[in-house]
């Protein structure tokens, strides 16, 4: 399946298993919009792909952190802040 085609829920579970990673549901929601916003002007402003990109690394970097500690069950010790 598609990661286009997966819903919220669905894409958060197979980045949760490692199936996909942030930087791939990013980039294939950049690439969506690319393809389709000349047609149908649904943005008024579209971000910058570098922009997105590095923030995509900086949120797959805190998932795999917080998958760690959850598979450790250390949640105790530590503090978790979204």
């Amino acid at each position: 399946m598609c990661i286009l085609e997966l819903s919220a829920l669905e894409l958060g579970k197979k980045i949760k298993s490692g199936e996909v990673t942030v930087l791939e549901a990013v980039e294939a929601c950049l690439g969506r919009m690319k393809e389709m916003e000349p047609g149908i002007h649904a943005y008024v402003t579209v971000v910058d792909e570098e922009q997105a990109m590095e923030r995509a690394k900086e949120v797959q970097a805190l998932a795999e952190k917080m998958i760690t500690i959850a598979k450790t069950n250390d949640l105790h010790s530590k503090r978790l802040v979204m």
